[in-house]
């Protein structure tokens, strides 16, 4: 006969057995990614990389769209300074509108996951872009579910990196921006042109002040007005 002990011994080996397995079957179908749970399937990978290419192109022509208006997510070129009033705002609103850019567009290259052939529901899109010196950091908050047969897999958060001089564009904006202010409506040109470095400015003159747009040898432009 087993003493008490020794039956005490087995139940705890036995309960210890059972989580190892538990554990194992656990990690064989999940892995840890973004501070959330994703599936290891195949499914949920495609989903993964279709859903941060998009991404990746979407923030590419925002930065595009954006730096044709100033930075804004807007149709109208903007006035940096207008009336005596310097309209010029802190370099945060760019990734602000950068967010607003990707919220309303990403889903033009999503498609409502038109190529997939199992069903995929999606959820609010959330982003929070944070520029550096050459490029820009996209953290996107989306939540999916994945339907495969009667599994449903999960996905949660997706980033992106992209190389920008967007940053470098603002700087000689508001460079340009303030001299114009320091000397009462003029600009000194020598000074910009010596700012300016490996860029290229282009200037024109318009019924109210003038169209002031910074290029590089690129598809990259920043474009304000001055009045």
């Amino acid at each position: 006969m087993f003493k008490r002990g020794q039956v005490t011994i087995f139940v705890i080996t036995g309960l210890v057995i059972l989580l190892i397995i538990g554990m194992v079957y656990y990690i064989r179908y999940y892995s840890v990614s973004g501070g959330g749970f994703l599936t290891s399937s195949l499914e949920a990978e495609n989903v993964k990389d279709y859903v941060e290419s998009c991404l990746e192109e979407t923030t590419l022509k925002g930065l595009i769209y954006l730096g044709e208006h100033g930075g804004y997510y807007s149709d109208k070129i903007p006035y940096f300074y207008k009336n005596n009033i310097s309209l010029i705002e802190d370099k945060e609103y760019l990734g602000e509108e950068l967010n607003k850019y990707i919220k309303y567009n990403l889903g033009l290259c999503i498609k409502d996951f038109y190529y997939f052939d199992y069903e995929i529901r999606s959820g609010e899109i959330k982003t929070d872009s944070s520029f550096f010196d050459d490029k820009v950091d996209v953290d996107l908050s989306y939540h999916l579910e994945i339907v495969k047969g009667e599994k449903v897999y999960t996905l949660d958060s997706f980033n992106v990196e992209v190389d920008t001089n967007l940053n470098e564009f603002y700087d000689l904006a508001r460079f340009i921006t303030e001299d114009y202010i320091i000397n009462s409506g003029w600009n000194c040109m020598t000074c910009i042109y010596d700012e300016l470095g490996d860029f290229n400015l282009y200037i024109l003159n318009i019924d109210e002040g003038v169209l002031y747009s910074i290029v590089d040898g690129g598809n990259y432009s920043f474009d304000f007005k001055l009045w």
